[in-house]
C-alpha cells in the first residue's frame, strides 16, 4: 500500500526528535482505554468523531479491530505513527500510543487478517513494525537500511511455524524505476538480529544473494476461512540477470530561476547499436528521485554496444545528447560513470518506457525463495525456467486452498495474465494460462480469493478512474464482470466468515462493500454517489470480517460498525441513511435566567457519561444518537432556584430530533426579627424591602413574617420617613432554599466626631503616640500616632465619652484627658494635652574630673536659663520633651573650656553628668639636631593633662599635637635600639593658645683614642694636623684622645712644617662613632727616586749588587743589582741610607746619602788581579794552542817523510 508523495518535507532529524519528545510520555505509559460503551450489533450504523484534538493530520490509515485505527501522518511538522482508540462515539479519538518517524512513510500494511502486525515503511529506509495482540499495540521493532534507500513495499510474513518475517522492497536515491537498477530485497526476523540481502551488490557481511537486479516481490497471500496471511515460505522475486549489460550513470540537474534542480524522472532516449552485429534497440529511462540515471547497455557475445542518449526537453527536442563508445571508457563493475549534466531548462519528466519503450534485451527471471529461516538460512524453492516478459510491471501471487494464482500485468501494453503455478522439482510450471486486455496504461493495484479458490477478485487502476475485474477459476480463469469507479483503488479485501462472497474496495475517495460474484451488487453509496465518502477524505479501510468500516478526513473519523447486517439486507444502503443523527434539546428558562448558568450531564449506557453546555440559543447538541439505544440527559442551573430535570432520549430511526426542555422556579417564609443596635426594641417605625420591592411596614415590630420565591434576595429594613434621622437602612443577601429566620439589626444613624488634638506646650500636634477611647462609636483605630492633628470617629447619635491617654510605652508625656459630648449632628471638639513635668539636675565637672576651671553659663533650648555658675550641681524642671542644654564659659574664660551641648529626652527624673571638655590647641614641636635635622628615631612624651606618646622617624621632625588647656611636660629620648645616639631632653610647655616652640636634641659624645703609625719604617719622626671632616681639630698630633658627638665622621693628618718634607698626608679614615673607640691611622714617608751609576772609567759595570741599608733601624732596606749599562734606580721613603756596592771582579766601596730629594750620583770601581788575568786569557790560551799545533804539525811531517822513504825501496 503505497502513500502519496510530497510530504517527505515535513520529516526532518529535528521534527522527529520534537515528536519524539512530545511523545515519550505516551510509549512509556500503560495503554489507556475509552469508557466501555454497550452499542447494538444488530443494527449497521455510522458515528464520526473529531480528528482534530489528537494533533494528527492524517495521511494514511489502516484498521487493526472494530475500535482500533493506526493512522500515519503528521503531528505539527513531525512524522508520526499514532494508535486511536475510536470505540466511544461520545468521546473524541484517544491517543493510545505514537511512534515517531524519521522519514516520509511511503508505504504500510498489516500481516493480514486477524492483524497481529502492522509494517510501515519510509524513505529514509527505515521500517517500524507494531506487534498487535486483542487489538492493542503490545511492541515494536525499529529497523533502518540506510538513509539512501526508499522503501516501496513491505510484508510481514509468516513462517511453517508461526514466526514472523518482514520483507521490504526498497531502492537506492529514490522510488523505485523502471528498468530498476538499485533495488533490493531486505528480510528480517522480528525478534532474531541479522539481515537477508538480495541485489545487484550487497556483500558478504550478511545472508545474501547477489548478482540479481531486483524488480519485483510478492510473497504469497493465503486466504483461509479464518483470516488471511502472507506465506514467508513462497516469496516471488522477479530479476534481470547482471552481467549482460553495462550501467552508464549520469547524474541530471537543470537550472531555473537562478536556482540548481535535482532533475527527478527527467526522461531519456536511448539508441544502442552495434554494427558488428547490425543490431539496434530503441528504449527509455527515466532518472530517479535524485536526478541520478543508470542507462542499460547491452552486451552481446562479449560486443558492448555503443549509445546514442539524449535528455528530451519539455517541447519534445533534444536537450542534450552524447553518444556512447566503449572503447573511450573504463568499465568498472559493469558501470560507466560519464560528468555531472547541468541542463538549461526543465526537462520532460515522467516513464519513459511508455513513450520509447523498455530495454529489449534484458530478461526478466522469475523465482520463488523460502524465506522461513532468514537470517540464518533460504533456499531458492523454484525458478520459472523461460522468462517473464520484460515489460511485466506488476505481479500478486494468491492462494485460496486449490492452487497458486499469479497475476501478472504489463501496463504499458495493457495485458493482464493469470496463470496456475505449481512447484515440480525445483521448476516453477505454468498452467492455464489466460491473457486479458486491461487498458493501456492499466497498473495491477490488489488481488483477493476465497478459500474455495472459486473466484479471483482483481483491482486495476487506469490514470485517474478503477475497476474491479472478477474471473472465475476452472481449467482457466474466466473473466465474470468489470465493475468499474470513478476513483483510483488501493486495495481490495475479501470478506471471511460470510457464506456468501463479498468484497470490500478501498478507494482514493471512499469505500464499497460489493455482494455476489456473478453480478456485482454495490452495496454502499452516498445520496447520489455509489461509493461511501465523506468530504475531503483521505484514506480508509474495511475489516475483512465486516464488523467496522472507517472513513478518514483531515478533521474527523467516520466509523461503519456491523456491515454484515448491511450484507445480510443484501440492498444498497447510503452511509448518510445510517450515520447516528443528532439530538438537539432546546432549553427555556425563566425570567431573566442566563443560558451561561445551565449544565447539563449526558448519561449513555452502560455506565458513561459526558460534561455538556447549551449553546448561546440554549441548544444542548447530542452527537452520535443511536437508535434503539436508551439515553438520558440531566439538566441543571448553577442556581439552586431553577428546578432540575432529567431528560431520557431514545429514537428510532437515523433522522435529526429536537425536544424542548422548560425550566421553571421555587415560594418559602422568612421570618424577620428586627432589633435596635441600642435598646432592642425599635424607636422608630421601618420597612421591609425585598429585591427593590416594598413588602411590609411601616412597623414598630420586632418579629415580621415575609413570603419570598426559592433562591438568593437582596432584603432591605429601613427606617419610615419619621426615623430616617435614627436608623440608617440594613440590607442583606440570603438565599433561600427553605423556611427560614432572619434576624436584622437597627443601627442608628452615625455622626462624624471631629477631636482635634492641641499639645499645650508647644500649641501643635502631639509628639507621642495616643490611645483613644470612644463610647457608642462605631469602630475606629484606638491607636493615634504622634504627629496627628485630628481624628475623625464615627459615633451613633446621643451622650459619647471621649477618653485620650498616652500608648503604652509612653505614659510620662501626657496627662489623661476625658470629655463628654452630645453627639447630634457632625461635631468638632478641641482636645488640649498637658505635659508631664520632670526635675532634671546638672551635675558640672571639669572633664578630667576636678572641679570646674572657670565659671559656666547654662541655655535651655536656646535661653539662658543661668550665668557665672561655679556650684558642681544645678537643678532644672522641664516638661516631657526633647530639650537642648547647652554650657559654656562665661565670658572671659572662653580659652579654658569647649561649650557642652546635649540633647536631652526628658521623660522623668534624671541627672545629666556633664564633664565640661577643656579647649583643645595644637602644640607644634620642632625637633632640631646638633647638625641639623634627626638622624635616628626618637620617641616624645607630652604629660600632662593627658599623655601622649609619638614615635619619630626621621626625616621628620615635627610633632603636631591637639592638646587640652593646661601644663605639659615634653619628654624626649631616642628610640628603642637607638640609645646610644642622642641624649635625653625635658621642656615645659603651659597651652593656653596655639603654640609652636623648637627643642634641640643633644647628641651623645663618645671618646676617639687615635694612633699614628710610620710606614714603612715604624719610626713616626714627626707631628701633624688633625682633621675632622676636612676641618682641623687639633695641631701637632702625633697620637692622642680626643671627644666627639655621635656621628659618621672622615679622619685625617696632615704633616706640617719641616715634616711635610718627610711625610704624606694619610688616607682619610671613615669612622662611625657610636661607642669609644680606637683607631690606628698610618702615616706614610715621602718617596724619592734615587738613581746610582756605577762605572770603571768611562765603562759601566753590570751585575754590580747595590744594598742599601737604613741607618735608623739597622736593617737591610733593598738590594739591586746593576744593567747592561751600570745603573740602578729605585724610589726610596724619606730616611738616611748606607749604600754598599760589591761585585766579584772589583773591588767594593760604602757611601752614605740622606734621601729628602730625588739624588742622583756616580760610583767608580776598580778590578781585581784575577779579574785582569780572566780578562786576558783568551790571548794566552790562543798563543798556546798556536804552539801546539806548529809541534804537532812537524812532528806529523817526520812520519810521513819516514814511510814515503820506505815504499820506494826495490826487490
Amino acid at each position: 500500500m503505497l502513500l502519496g508523495r510530497g510530504w517527505e518535507k515535513y520529516f526532518t532529524p529535528l521534527t522527529v526528535l520534537v515528536t519524539a519528545l512530545v511523545l515519550v510520555a505516551t510509549l512509556t505509559t500503560p495503554t489507556a482505554r475509552q469508557e466501555a460503551v454497550e452499542l447494538p450489533r444488530d443494527l449497521a450504523y455510522a458515528y464520526v468523531l473529531n480528528l482534530t484534538s489528537t494533533g494528527i493530520t492524517p495521511v494514511h490509515a489502516v484498521g487493526i479491530s472494530p475500535s482500533k485505527i493506526l493512522i500515519a501522518g503528521r503531528i505539527g511538522d513531525a512524522n508520526a505513527v499514532v494508535l486511536l482508540d475510536v470505540s466511544n462515539p461520545y468521546e473524541d479519538p484517544k491517543v493510545l500510543q505514537a511512534y515517531p518517524l524519521t522519514g516520509s512513510p511511503t508505504c504500510m500494511d498489516v500481516d493480514g487478517y486477524p492483524v497481529t502486525r502492522i509494517a510501515v515503511g519510509t524513505d529514509r529506509g527505515e521500517v517500524l513494525v507494531f506487534k498487535v495482540e486483542k487489538g492493542d499495540v503490545v511492541g515494536y521493532v525499529h529497523r533502518i537500511f540506510g538513509a539512501d534507500f526508499y522503501v516501496n513495499q513491505v510484508f510481514v510474513a509468516k513462517s511453517p511455524i508461526g514466526s514472523n518475517k518482514i520483507i521490504a522492497f526498497v531502492s537506492e536515491g529514490g522510488p523505485k524505476a523502471i528498468p530498476c537498477s538499485k533495488c533490493y530485497v531486505y528480510a528480517f526476523d522480528e525478534t532474531i538480529p541479522g539481515l537477508f540481502r538480495a541485489g545487484p551488490v550487497v556483500g558478504n557481511a550478511s545472508l545474501s544473494m547477489e548478482k540479481v537486479d531486483v524488480q519485483m516481490v510478492a510473497p504469497l497471500k493465503v486466504f483461509t476461512a479464518g483470516g488471511v496471511y502472507y506465506d514467508a515460505s513462497s516469496v516471488f522475486l522477479a530479476h534481470v540477470p547482471t552481467g549482460n549489460r553495462v550501467n552508464i550513470v549520469i547524474n541530471v540537474s537543470y537550472v531555473y530561476n537562478n536556482t540548481l534542480h535535482k532533475a527527478a524522472n527527467a526522461i531519456i532516449k536511448v539508441v544502442a547499436y552495434s554494427k558488428k552485429l547490425n543490431m539496434v534497440f530503441i528504449y527509455g529511462v527515466s532518472a530517479d528521485a535524485s536526478g541520478v540515471a543508470r542507462i542499460p547497455v547491452p552486451i552481446i557475445d562479449n560486443t558492448v554496444f555503443n549509445a546514442n542518449i539524449s535528455i528530451i526537453g519539455i517541447d519534445g527536442s533534444e536537450l542534450w545528447s552524447y553518444t556512447f563508445t566503449p572503447e573511450r571508457h573504463v568499465i568498472i563493475d559493469n558501470e560507466v560513470y560519464l560528468p555531472p549534466v547541468t541542463l538549461p531548462t526543465p526537462p520532460a519528466i515522467g516513464d519513459a518506457s511508455k513513450l520509447f519503450g523498455l530495454p529489449p534485451f534484458l530478461q526478466l527471471k522469475l523465482i520463488k525463495l523460502d524465506l522461513s529461516d532468514i537470517p540464518i538460512a533460504y533456499s531458492v524453492a523454484a525458478e520459472l525456467e523461460e522468462p517473464l516478459p520484460i515489460d511485466t510491471t506488476q505481479m500478486l501471487f494468491v492462494y485460496g486452498g486449490r492452487s497458486v494464482v499469479a497475476v501478472l500485468n504489463s501496463q504499458s501494453r495493457g495485458n493482464t495474465t493469470l496463470v496456475t503455478v505449481a512447484t515440480q522439482e525445483k521448476k516453477l510450471v505454468l498452467s492455464a494460462k489466460t491473457l486479458d486486455y486491461v487498458g493501456e496504461d492499466t497498473a495491477l493495484i490488489d488481488v483477493a480469493t476465497y478459500p474455495d479458490s472459486d473466484y479471483i477478485v482483481v483491482g486495476f487502476n487506469s490514470s485517474s478512474a478503477g475497476k474491479v475485474r472478477v474471473y472465475k477459476v476452472s481449467s482457466k480463469f474466466d473473466l465474470t464482470y468489470i465493475y468499474p469507479f470513478d476513483s483510483p483503488i488501493r486495495r481490495v479485501t475479501s470478506a471471511v466468515g460470510l457464506q456468501s462472497y463479498v468484497y470490500s474496495t478501498v478507494l482514493s475517495q471512499g469505500l464499497q462493500l460489493l455482494l455476489s460474484v456473478d453480478s456485482a451488487v454495490p452495496l454502499l453509496r452516498n445520496s447520489t454517489e455509489l461509493i461511501a465518502g465523506e468530504p475531503g477524505y483521505v484514506d480508509g479501510g474495511v475489516l475483512p470480517d465486516l464488523t467496522a468500516a472507517f472513513l478518514v478526513t483531515p478533521s474527523s473519523i467516520t466509523i461503519v460498525k456491523n456491515l454484515n447486517v448491511v450484507v445480510s439486507m443484501r440492498r444498497p444502503v447510503a452511509l448518510n441513511a445510517i450515520t447516528a443523527p443528532s439530538v438537539k434539546l432546546r432549553i427555556a428558562l425563566p425570567g431573566n435566567e442566563t443560558l451561561d448558568k445551565v449544565y447539563a450531564v449526558f448519561y449513555y449506557p452502560p455506565n458513561g457519561s459526558k460534561q455538556l453546555k447549551p449553546d448561546e440559543n440554549g441548544l444542548l447538541v447530542l452527537n452520535n444518537i443511536i437508535p434503539h439505544v436508551n439515553y438520558s440527559v440531566y439538566i441543571g442551573y448553577s442556581e439552586p432556584y431553577i428546578k432540575p430535570t432529567t431528560i431520557s432520549v431514545h429514537i428510532r430511526d437515523f433522522r435529526d430530533a429536537l425536544i424542548p426542555v422548560n425550566l421553571s422556579y421555587k415560594v418559602f417564609t422568612v421570618r424577620l426579627v428586627v432589633v435596635d443596635s441600642i435598646s432592642i426594641t425599635p424607636v422608630a417605625p421601618y420597612i421591609v424591602v425585598v429585591d427593590g420591592r416594598v413588602v411590609a411596614g411601616p412597623t414598630k415590630a420586632t418579629v415580621l413574617p415575609v413570603d419570598v420565591v426559592y433562591g438568593m434576595h437582596n432584603i432591605t429594613v429601613a427606617p419610615a420617613k419619621e426615623g430616617e434621622a435614627v436608623y440608617t437602612p440594613v440590607s442583606t443577601a440570603l438565599y433561600v432554599s427553605q423556611d427560614t429566620t432572619l434576624n436584622i439589626t437597627l443601627t442608628r444613624r452615625v455622626y462624624n466626631l471631629r477631636l482635634v488634638l492641641i499639645d499645650s506646650f508647644t500649641n501643635s500636634t502631639p509628639i507621642a503616640p495616643l490611645l483613644l477611647s470612644v463610647t457608642n462609636a462605631l469602630p475606629y483605630n484606638s491607636t493615634i500616632p504622634y504627629g496627628t492633628g485630628f481624628v475623625d470617629v464615627k459615633v451613633f447619635y446621643g451622650n459619647t465619652t471621649v477618653t485620650v491617654v498616652p500608648d503604652p510605652g509612653f505614659e510620662g508625656v501626657y496627662q489623661e484627658q476625658r470629655q463628654k459630648i452630645l453627639v447630634v449632628n457632625n461635631t468638632i471638639v478641641k482636645v488640649r494635652l498637658e505635659r508631664i513635668k520632670y526635675p532634671v539636675v546638672l551635675s558640672l565637672a571639669d572633664g578630667f574630673g576636678v572641679p570646674l576651671l572657670s565659671p559656666v553659663d547654662i541655655i535651655v533650648n536656646g535661653t539662658t536659663y543661668a550665668t557665672e555658675v561655679r556650684e558642681p550641681r544645678v537643678e532644672l524642671r522641664l516638661p516631657y520633651g526633647l530639650w537642648v542644654i547647652e554650657v559654656k564659659p562665661s565670658k572671659g574664660y572662653e580659652n579654658i573650656y569647649e561649650p557642652y551641648t546635649a540633647t536631652v529626652i526628658v521623660d522623668g527624673a534624671r541627672t545629666l553628668s556633664i564633664p565640661m571638655a577643656r579647649a583643645h590647641y595644637t602644640l607644634n614641636l620642632i625637633l632640631l639636631d646638633d647638625y641639623g635635622t634627626l638622624i635616628t628615631p626618637v620617641v616624645v612624651d607630652i604629660v600632662g593633662v593627658v599623655k601622649l606618646s609619638y614615635t619619630i622617624e626621621p626625616p621628620m621632625r615635627n610633632v603636631i599635637a591637639s592638646l587640652p588647656y593646661g601644663n605639659y611636660t615634653v619628654s624626649i629620648k631616642p628610640a628603642q635600639g637607638y640609645e646610644n645616639v642622642y641624649s635625653n631632653v625635658t621642656h615645659r610647655v603651659f597651652l593656653t593658645q596655639p603654640l609652636t616652640t623648637a627643642i634641640r636634641v643633644p647628641r651623645q659624645k663618645y671618646t676617639l683614642s687615635i694612633t699614628v703609625r710610620d710606614t714603612p719604617f715604624g719610626i713616626l719622626r714627626g707631628a701633624f694636623d688633625l682633621l675632622i671632616n676636612g676641618t682641623k681639630y687639633a695641631e701637632n698630633f702625633r697620637s692622642g684622645t680626643i671627644t666627639l658627638p655621635y656621628g659618621v665622621y672622615l679622619v685625617q693628618l696632615m704633616p706640617t712644617g719641616v715634616y711635610a718634607q718627610m711625610y704624606e698626608a694619610s688616607q682619610p679614615v671613615v669612622v662611625k662613632l657610636f661607642n669609644n673607640t680606637n683607631m690606628v691611622i698610618t702615616v706614610s714617608r715621602r718617596m724619592y727616586t734615587f738613581t746610582l751609576y756605577i762605572r770603571e772609567g768611562a765603562t759601566p759595570v753590570k751585575d754590580a749588587t747595590v744594598t742599601l741599608v737604613n741607618l735608623e733601624t739597622g736593617v737591610v732596606f733593598t738590594m739591586l743589582i746593576s744593567g747592561d749599562d751600570g745603573i740602578i734606580s729605585t724610589k726610596l721613603p724619606f730616611a738616611s741610607y748606607e749604600v754598599s756596592i760589591t761585585h766579584p771582579n772589583y773591588y767594593g766601596t760604602s757611601l752614605m746619602y740622606t734621601i729628602d730629594s730625588d739624588k742622583t750620583d756616580i760610583v767608580y770601581l776598580n778590578p781585581t788581579v784575577t779579574a785582569m788575568i780572566w780578562r786576558f786569557s783568551p790571548l794566552i790560551i790562543t798563543l798556546v794552542v798556536i804552539g801546539i799545533a806548529i809541534y804537532a804539525g812537524l812532528k806529523i811531517r817526520a812520519i810521513i817523510a819516514k814511510r814515503l822513504v820506505t815504499e820506494e825501496e826495490v826487490f
